[in-house]
């Protein structure tokens, strides 16, 4: 499964799904449960990306690492598009982290159903996202995977996990001002800034050139033997660097000196933090 804190619906692929998008992941079929309850409702979803899911809502038990969801709305897929086809997105299905307000199905989100099933011990959740050995920890905070104290941030708004934050700065130098209204994604690989901030940031960068014609609107690329390793975050009153590790998305093309940057500018206007890159 994909944990998603920018979504609030669970769903997997069911026997009605056969489409090529299907084809590959375990599929889920209701009848082996004998605590599935279909409720016949129709069910549809559009991500950011344009990638859609659609089919039927049930309720069943879920699990996860030992804690229990009872009577959890569960979506049968009948439709992947190609955005959940395996070789793009190789997770079987999706389980949505954030609120009940933005559920498609208007149902408690797998984690909302946990703490009022009294299944956790204190309403918190924590991801380590690294390439081998992170983790999604329910129920608490995981001590061992960091260092330094935790920083608080409160939400401007329930349904996303929506705050604000404090702007963004280059070189120890604030370029964009805050309060700016973002969300924390676990589901995006971008930080997505308004195409002024974006400009605005590698405006200060040295090196750095628009890729809106070879990359797409909004994309930026950076000399790849000098990564920038000073831009960053403002969150909770502190700064945070954005990884030259993760700021790079890899070479322009084979051989090129000039690499993809990971800050992007989107006319929607909504800063959207990938925590992975941020931490």
């Amino acid at each position: 499964m994909d944990f998603d804190t920018g979504s609030s619906d669970l769903f997997v692929p069911g026997p009605n799904c056969t489409d090529v998008n299907c084809q590959g992941h375990k599929i889920f079929n209701p009848a082996d449960s004998s605590t599935a309850v279909d409720l016949n409702e129709p069910f549809s979803i559009e991500f950011a990306d344009d990638s859609t899911v659609s089919g039927t809502v049930f309720h069943d038990t879920v699990s996860i690492a030992g804690l229990t969801a009872t009577n959890q709305a569960v979506v049968l897929a009948s439709q992947y598009s190609s955005g959940f086809a395996l070789d793009v997105s190789p997770p079987d299905g999706l389980m949505g982290m954030a609120f009940q307000e933005i559920s498609q199905s208007n149902s408690p989100p797998g984690f909302q159903t946990m703490i009022a099933d009294g299944q956790t011990t204190e309403p918190i959740f924590g991801f380590s996202l690294l390439e081998s050995g992170g983790e999604l920890f329910l129920g608490g905070v995981d001590t061992t995977a960091f260092t330094g104290d935790l920083t608080f941030v409160p939400l401007t708004e329930v349904g996303f996990w929506e705050i604000n934050a404090g702007g963004a700065l280059v070189g120890g130098r604030q370029v964009v001002g805050g309060p700016q209204d973002s969300i924390v994604d676990t589901g995006t690989t971008l930080l997505i800034v308004d195409p002024d901030s974006a400009t605005t940031i590698f405006d200060a960068v040295p090196g750095a050139a628009s890729a809106a014609r070879t990359v797409g609107e909004g994309f930026f690329t950076v000399p790849c033997n000098d990564i920038p390793d000073d831009i960053a975050i403002s969150l909770g009153g502190r700064d945070f660097t954005v990884s030259p590790e993760f700021l790079n998305l890899g070479e322009l093309t084979e051989g090129s000196n000039e690499c993809v940057a990971g800050i992007v500018g989107d006319e929607e206007g909504k800063m959207l933090l990938c925590i992975q890159k941020i931490l």
